[in-house]
């Protein structure tokens, strides 16, 4: 269904998305970010393109909200297992 050049380029996107927030402060990199999704989801279906869209928002709220998981875990004395699974539902909402 998806070769691995269209998904790496959905996680590129998440990720270059991610290290343009405040924190690396390259900014620039905001207007950069979507060019790899548009590459990847050039001739795809519309399912295959939201699906796409859907992983690489999916890489890019994991990677800026990883800070959940540790707030779970050690504020809230939630098991590792399902603090994993607090993040991961939260973000793939």
């Amino acid at each position: 269904m998806f070769d691995r050049k269209r998904i790496s380029c959905a996680v590129l996107s998440g990720v270059l998305l991610t290290l343009s927030f405040p924190t690396p402060s390259w900014f620039f990199l905001a207007w950069l970010a979507m060019v790899p999704l548009m590459f990847s989801i050039e001739s795809c279906s519309y399912r295959q393109s939201f699906l796409l869209g859907w992983f690489a928002g999916f890489v890019h709220f994991t990677s800026l909200l990883y800070w959940i998981y540790y707030v779970v875990n050690h504020y809230g004395k939630v098991p590792m297992p399902l603090g994993v699974i607090t993040l991961l539902l939260l973000t793939s909402y």
